[in-house]
């Protein structure tokens, strides 16, 4: 995950996810597409930070990942990363 303070004015935070080909074919990197977007949605307003941009790098293992741990995980990367400002 890397994220970046954005240099306009809106106060939003905002996410992009990135799953590779090496993950798996179109219906594997959807289905962690779509846990990661959940947990970013569940997370991210008590844990992101406003006016900046998140991209979230997928790893195989989101696939699989128990969905509190996976929580756990979004919300750990999200408070874990530098200021920034």
């Amino acid at each position: 995950m890397a994220g970046r303070l954005r240099a306009d004015a809106d106060e939003t935070w905002r996410a992009g996810f990135t799953v590779t080909k090496k993950l798996g074919g179109a219906v594997a990197r959807n289905r962690i597409r779509r846990r990661l977007k959940e947990a970013v949605r569940a997370v991210g307003p008590d844990a992101a930070r406003p006016g900046y941009d998140y991209v979230f790098i997928a790893r195989r293992r989101a696939a699989t990942r128990n969905y509190r741990a996976l929580l756990d995980d979004v919300k750990r990367g999200l408070l874990s990363l530098p200021d920034g400002r």
